[in-house]
């Protein structure tokens, strides 16, 4: 079967424009060394702290993946620390969704929630005034967008809804984003949220 296929004056534009693919080409590169600059951030925290961690958490090196097609854009992820298992899963996950944001998320699921709801629960208060958000998908734990379908705004809970949804949820994912227009504040973004979860999770000490 053929196919008509028109194309609009937009999109020959675009078609046509090799300024745009080469420019994002170098931003693709930049990205990755803004992501390894993060990482590096992380390590050298974890290694100076000794942060103790569950059993099987892969702290010596991160893992950074990129894609074309989250909700149609480009994206790069770096999962550093991360325990990705079908028992378990500990992670922080720091994304870059073209058009949108940078985001920052602890995903905790299985052994690794069984080992940490009650602290998180107790430890409710500390996450408020941090600009987060709580994941309540429970069909889907990889969904990323913020929207009223996967997340809410801790700020708009108070403190009993919030512990009794970290009770209810069958994962739980805290996020946190950054404008990209800071784009060269993530690695300091993303230490400062990973130290808060860590407080929050009763294996960090601000005092330290």
């Amino acid at each position: 079967m053929e196919h008509e296929v028109t194309i609009t004056d937009k999109e020959l534009n675009y078609l046509e424009d090799l300024d745009f693919l080469l420019t994002r080409h170098k931003i693709y590169k930049k990205i990755n060394h803004l992501l390894l600059d993060t990482e590096a951030g992380l390590k050298a925290f974890i290694f100076a702290h000794a942060i103790p961690f569950p059993e099987n958490i892969k702290f010596k090196a991160g893992k950074i993946a990129k894609g074309e097609n989250y909700r149609l854009l480009p994206y790069f992820i770096l999962d550093y620390p991360r325990q990705f298992h079908r028992s378990s899963i500990f992670a922080l996950r720091t994304m870059f969704w073209w058009g949108h944001y940078f985001s920052v998320t602890l995903h905790l699921s299985g052994k690794a929630l069984d080992q940490f709801r009650a602290i998180l629960i107790e430890q409710a208060s500390t996450l408020y005034g941090q600009n987060m958000y709580l994941y309540t998908n429970m069909q889907d734990p990889w969904q990323h967008h913020l929207d009223d379908t996967n997340y809410i705004a801790i700020e708009e809970l108070s403190e009993e809804k919030l512990r009794t949804k970290m009770q209810e949820l069958p994962y739980i994912k805290l996020t946190s984003t950054l404008e990209l227009g800071k784009w060269d504040q993530l690695p300091e973004f993303t230490l400062s949220f990973f130290k808060q979860m860590l407080v929050a999770l009763s294996l960090y000490e601000e005092s330290h």
